[in-house]
C-alpha cells in the first residue's frame, strides 16, 4: 500500500473542499457556543467531541422513498452501524450561567448548538 499525500497551498482553504468545510463548521459552532469561556482540558475535549457528534448526526438522505418512513442515512451508520445513543440530559438553556456548576455549564454550551 502506497500513501499519496496531496498538499494544498498555505492560507487557501478553498482548495481543501469538503474537509475544510467540515473544519469550518466545527469552528463556527464551537466559537458560537463556547466563545471566550475558560475551560479545562477535559471540558474542552468533551465540548469538541459533542460538537463533532452533533455534526456527524446530520441526515444526508432518506433511506426509502416512502413518505411515512422517517429514517435517514447519516455518518453514524458508517461509523458504528447505528445511532449515537446518549442518555437524556436536563434542558439547561434557560438557566442562568452563574447558577450552574462547571459540568452543567459545558452541557449548556453544547445545548446552545
Amino acid at each position: 500500500m502506497v500513501v499519496s499525500w496531496h498538499f494544498i497551498p498555505a492560507r487557501s482553504p478553498h482548495f481543501g473542499g469538503l474537509w475544510e468545510s467540515a473544519v469550518k463548521s466545527i469552528k463556527t459552532h464551537f466559537k458560537r457556543s463556547f466563545g471566550e469561556a475558560t475551560l479545562t482540558y477535559e471540558e474542552l475535549n468533551t465540548g469538541l467531541v459533542r460538537v463533532e457528534a452533533c455534526l456527524i448526526s446530520r441526515p444526508y438522505t432518506p433511506l426509502s422513498t416512502d413518505p411515512s418512513d422517517l429514517n435517514t442515512l447519516m455518518s453514524t451508520h458508517f461509523l458504528d452501524n447505528g445511532w449515537l445513543n446518549e442518555p437524556p440530559e436536563p434542558k439547561l438553556i434557560t438557566t442562568t450561567p452563574n447558577r450552574l456548576r462547571r459540568w452543567h455549564r459545558v452541557t449548556q454550551m453544547v445545548q446552545q448548538i
